[in-house]
């Protein structure tokens, strides 16, 4: 899903309040829906503000699964608890949504976990984690990062692939297969990712940063220094730009 850092950031810096301009996300059905699904994520953390509580309410039955998945979450953060919609969720035709509903309302009132009558999504509730962010970018990306520690790079560059499928054009997951793609050597690959980035945003962090990586490993480190040494004085990746940097200046036998 989209970097909760980043949700904030543009939240905080768009000139009005915040629960307003979540609440503005969450009723944009042109939005796209991983910010509304974040939106609802954030607004279940406004618990005194009942402008937070009537939104969430209002899109308890969204169209969309993974917008009503993380509303029904959001209910389950509110202080005090949105029981009634809670209840009305167990019934929700998404096993996953379901699950999510009994752990908000077993948390507030353990004699759920005794009623036979929710048996079945009790032993699912169990096994949550598997089953329930299975279409969640950010969970996607967790499990690719876990594959790669195991080498495992195919299995990590399919889920990385679903993530950014169900992300765009927000750009940080294409970044993550970006440098998958790049240890894997699929600078073609690369070249198509970097056409995505540039088509949504043409002078974009995320585009140069593509660009300049594809330039080191096509052998073109001057290339790399001309846009990763700017991109890095912005804050962007510095970690990764600047340990890239100084390889590229030994290939031009430049100090470091």
């Amino acid at each position: 899903m989209l970097d909760r850092a980043q949700v904030l950031s543009q939240v905080l810096g768009s000139g009005s309040k915040p629960v307003e301009r979540l609440v503005a996300w969450l009723n944009d059905g042109a939005r796209n829906v991983v910010e509304r699904a974040s939106a609802a994520s954030f607004l279940g953390q406004a618990r005194g503000e009942a402008a937070a509580r009537a939104a969430l309410l209002a899109h308890r039955k969204d169209p969309h699964p993974l917008v009503r998945f993380y509303v029904t979450e959001a209910l389950g953060q509110l202080r005090p608890v949105a029981r009634d919609a809670l209840t009305e969720a167990l019934t929700d035709p998404l096993r996953t949504i379901r699950m999510s509903a009994y752990g908000a309302l077993a948390h507030v009132d353990p004699r759920l976990r005794d009623d036979p009558a929710h048996a079945k999504v009790r032993a699912a509730y169990e096994h949550r984690r598997d089953v329930i962010l299975a279409d969640d970018p950010r969970h996607l990306v967790d499990q690719a990062l876990g594959l790669l520690v195991q080498k495992r790079a195919d299995e990590a560059e399919a889920l990385l692939r679903r993530a950014v499928a169900i992300s765009d054009p927000v750009p940080d997951h294409r970044v993550k297969l970006v440098r998958v793609l790049l240890h894997q050597g699929k600078l073609d690959e690369v070249q198509r990712q970097l056409d995505a980035l540039a088509k949504a945003a043409p002078n974009g962090q995320a585009t140069r940063f593509t660009r300049a990586f594809l330039h080191l490993y096509r052998g073109q480190p001057a290339e790399f220094l001309r846009i990763a040494e700017p991109l890095a004085r912005e804050g962007y990746e510095t970690k990764s730009l600047l340990g890239a940097a100084a390889h590229a200046r030994r290939q031009l036998g430049m100090p470091p």
